[in-house]
Formats: structure tokens, C-alpha cells, sequence
């Protein structure tokens, strides 16, 4: 059986109409730069490759096969390994989020004031003086930093203006190290594509706040932590403190006071 097929999606390879005739022989295939120029052929069409527009479904009199190049609820999807991440603070958080992101392919950068060695999956690790460098190279910033009297504020209008234009915003740290204001004019003005707020400051978030009403802003209630395996970590702190308290040994996991953490 011979039909006629229209091949509207943008991803469509020029050799396709050529195959399809060889795999069906009488089979008519047309490519489309815009779906708009098959308004007249879809009327006819027997089968549609890609999205069908709503004005040319109203048209489609014969159409009895829609044919997607992948299936889902629409909106944004990213090719992550053609992407960079820059973790802005390379502790415990950080360097989970640096094995995730690599699993996915993506570029890994981090930057701390401590930490020396990369962690598993990071591409390359840098000092504090390199942050708004390496925010121009970043497609996702992701914020662990702690809450310091050095990080409150630390992400304002001037460092989120270094950020790449149409880059996403990232927080699963400290409400406090973001300024509030000036991350939602960030994201009105475009200079963010969208942003993932797991901490906000004030929390809880008013509810006149226009974070809530931005379809590009994802925000949960300060839960990102949930589903780690956290309870097992602080219990095995607890117990080796307890052995080491006991045999009047240095302890671990220290707090540095002067640091705040």
C-alpha cells in the first residue's frame, strides 16, 4: 500500500524521503522547514512525522498515523553532555552533585576555598578568585555552598550578571547566600533561563512572592536532602566519635568556628 507522508520535524534528515521510498515503493515523502507550508498537503496526507500543529490537525482529513520522534508532555529537554556545570562549593553536597552530573556527561566544574582535590567526576576545581570566570562558561550553576557570614548575599545582581546569558540557576544550599530581589529581575529580564530553588530567603516564601507565578522556576520545600542515605552517615560519625572520645583521640568532623562550619 502506496501513502503519502509529511516529515514536519526539525530533526528530520535530508536522505529520509529517498529511504522511505525505497523501503515502501509508490510512497510519497515531503520535508517541511515550517510546518505552516503543508496548510494545502495535509489535507491529503496519510501520515505525519514530528509535531502536527494544531492548525494543520483542524486540516488533516485523511491523517491516520502521527509518527513522534520521542514521546513525553513537551516543554525544554536538554542534551546534558554538551553541557557545563559549575558547583559553587565542593563539600559533602557538592561533590554528590559532581558524581550525578558527570554520570550524565556533563562538563563538571566546582569551585571552593578549601578543597584541593577534584572529587569523582569533576573536571576541574578552582579558588574563590575564579568564580564570575567561571560562571561565563556555565549552562547550570548549582549552589552548596554553607551559610557563612562570607556567603550571605554572595550570589547579588553583580555575580548573577557574570552567569551566562540564558543559564540556570541552581540552589539547594542556604536561602541567604542568594539575594531574593535580585535573583527574580534576573529572571524577568531573561539574563536566567530558569531556576531551581530548593532553599529561599525568607522561608517559607510569602505567597505574593512572583517566584511562585514563573512557569520557568522550580521550587520545593527545603527537602533536598531526602532520599540520601544521611542518617546512616551521622551515625557512623557519632559511633567512631564515641570510640575516639573514649580513647582521648582527636575527633572527626570538626567544626571550625571561625568558619561556621
Amino acid at each position: 500500500m502506496s501513502f503519502t507522508i509529511l516529515l514536519l520535524s526539525p530533526d528530520v534528515d535530508p536522505s529520509w524521503p529517498e529511504k522511505i521510498r525505497a523501503a515502501v515503493p509508490g510512497a510519497v515523502a515531503k520535508i517541511y522547514a515550517d510546518p505552516k507550508d503543508a496548510l494545502v498537503d495535509i489535507e491529503t496526507a496519510d501520515a505525519a512525522y514530528g509535531t502536527v500543529p494544531p492548525e494543520l490537525f483542524a486540516r488533516a482529513k485523511k491523517l491516520r498515523w502521527i509518527c513522534a520522534s520521542r514521546a513525553g508532555l513537551g516543554g525544554a529537554y536538554f542534551d546534558l553532555p554538551t553541557k557545563t556545570v559549575l558547583i559553587v562549593g565542593v563539600g559533602g553536597a557538592g561533590s554528590e552533585a559532581s558524581k550525578q552530573c558527570a554520570a550524565f556527561g556533563m562538563r563538571v566544574l566546582g569551585i571552593d576555598p578549601r578543597v584541593t582535590e577534584p572529587p569523582a567526576g569533576m573536571a576541574d576545581l578552582s579558588t574563590p578568585d575564579r568564580l564570575e570566570e567561571r560562571l561565563a562558561e556555565a549552562d547550570f550553576v548549582i549552589v552548596t555552598t554553607p551559610g557563612t557570614p562570607d556567603t550571605v548575599g554572595m550570589f547579588n545582581a553583580r555575580l548573577l550578571s557574570r552567569m551566562k546569558r540564558g543559564a540556570y540557576f541552581i540552589n539547594i544550599a542556604r536561602g541567604r547566600c542568594v539575594l531574593t530581589q535580585d535573583l527574580i529581575a534576573a529572571l524577568q529580564s531573561g539574563q536566567l533561563a530558569g531556576a531551581g530553588l530548593d532553599v529561599v530567603d525568607p522561608e517559607p516564601l510569602p505567597p505574593d512572592s512572583p517566584l511562585w507565578q514563573m512557569p520557568n522556576v522550580l521550587i520545593t520545600p527545603h527537602v533536598a536532602i531526602l532520599g540520601t542515605p544521611y542518617r546512616q552517615k551521622w551515625e557512623a560519625i557519632l559511633l567512631e566519635n564515641c570510640r575516639r572520645f573514649a580513647a582521648g583521640q582527636p575527633l572527626i568532623n570538626v567544626v571550625d568556628k571561625q568558619k561556621w562550619f
